[in-house]
């Protein structure tokens, strides 16, 4: 998947943009390129998201409020399979394992 970008007068991506609602673009919900996965949280996702922001609070820390200390493993399970069913659209980053 390449991904391109088109230059535009700023006065029309304005225009544009206060023409839209946000609620109504349509956001696939994953996206696939060669090195990277984004995709919605799953059920069964509390394990790896638990691992990332727990090695990641030191990093998180300074621009993350909620990232002051580590979440339980059961509430990042709970949190992935809530919002899986709630809404589905609450995104997820994983490398795919060819990035690896």
């Amino acid at each position: 998947m390449a991904l391109t970008t088109t230059t535009t007068n700023s006065a029309t991506a304005a225009a544009t943009m206060t023409d839209i609602d946000p609620l109504l673009i349509d956001v696939p919900e994953r996206l696939e390129t060669e090195r990277l996965i984004l995709r919605c949280l799953q059920p069964g996702d509390g394990a790896v998201v638990n691992a990332g922001v727990s090695s990641s609070l030191d990093a998180l820390r300074p621009f993350m409020p909620w990232a002051q200390t580590a979440p339980s493993l059961g509430f990042v399970a709970a949190y992935s399979s809530t919002t899986a069913r709630w809404s589905g659209s609450s995104s997820s980053v994983r490398r795919s394992p060819a990035a690896a």
